[in-house]
């Protein structure tokens, strides 16, 4: 679960840091540039919310079976957890690829302006760069986010 939590940390670095690229350029260009990196925001943000559903529902789970061991809940409760699980489950599985696809195979772009004034502001903003799988913290949150799916499938 701590991993999946630090995946979660890294995908929300990585998503504001694009994000913020995007103000910074068109900011400095007068709103005349536009960065085009909605994939990775969207894939992102996904990041962060499938793994916390998966915490949520292990966190409780945890909590109704330290507190009341011996409780037997009824088959409705029972049934409804297990597909609320699959249903978390999928869900990361997806946001896993979905990510890793991104990453690997997609990158950032700057319409509005031509390609010298394009390099230039790329050249002034640096961080992140535009191939998302050239920053090692994309890196990071794909490998995390897939170590975070070992424990998850176990379950």
């Amino acid at each position: 679960m701590l991993i999946g939590m630090v995946a979660q940390f890294t995908a929300t670095y990585c998503m504001f840091k694009y994000k913020f690229l995007q103000d910074h350029i068109e900011e400095f260009s007068a709103h005349t540039a536009q960065v085009h990196n909605n994939d990775i925001i969207a894939v992102g943000i996904l990041s962060m919310v499938f793994p916390c559903l998966v915490l949520l529902l292990l966190t409780v789970e945890y909590f109704l079976l330290l507190f009341w061991p011996s409780r037997l809940y009824p088959a409705w409760y029972n049934s409804a957890k297990r597909w609320l699980f699959v249903f978390c489950v999928a869900g990361t599985l997806a946001t896993a690829l979905a990510s890793t696809v991104v990453v690997v195979s997609h990158s950032a772009s700057i319409t509005g302006v031509d390609q010298n004034t394009a390099l230039q502001y790329t050249q002034i903003y640096f961080r992140p760069p535009l191939t998302y799988r050239t920053w090692p913290q994309n890196i990071a949150w794909i490998v995390l986010l897939w170590i975070s799916l070992l424990p998850t499938f176990a379950r």
